[in-house]
């Protein structure tokens, strides 16, 4: 009987491991979320340095810098799928980065009309 409770946990230990990495992974993706929708209030109605996601005036232009993001989290939501642990990590980090640029954005005056 000890015998098999050992194997059942042991055989068990890796899906516990998947579980955390894969709980740790969802709960990256909020954070993700949660820079880029900062990011992306901070920005609108100011001038945009990211030529990517302005219009031809230099003001944010929500629907590029929406697209833009998306295309992020797509991207990095097919990593997390494949890898949790890596999509983790860089989930966090994009909602890192996005925050910093945020807390730029929030130093930048708007435009003017």
């Amino acid at each position: 009987m000890r015998r098999l409770a050992l194997l059942l946990t042991l055989t068990s230990l890796p899906l516990a491991a998947e579980s955390r990495a894969r709980k740790v992974w969802k709960w990256s993706l909020g954070a993700l979320a949660a820079g880029a929708a900062s990011d992306i209030a901070s920005s609108w109605g100011k001038y945009e340095s990211n030529p990517l996601a302005r219009d031809s005036s230099g003001r944010f232009s929500p629907a590029r810098g929406i697209a833009l993001k998306s295309g992020v989290i797509a991207g990095l939501w097919i990593v997390g799928r494949k890898s949790p642990q890596v999509g983790a990590a860089a989930n966090f980090s994009a909602a890192g980065v996005w925050a910093g640029a945020a807390i730029s954005n929030s130093k930048v005056p708007k435009a003017k009309p």
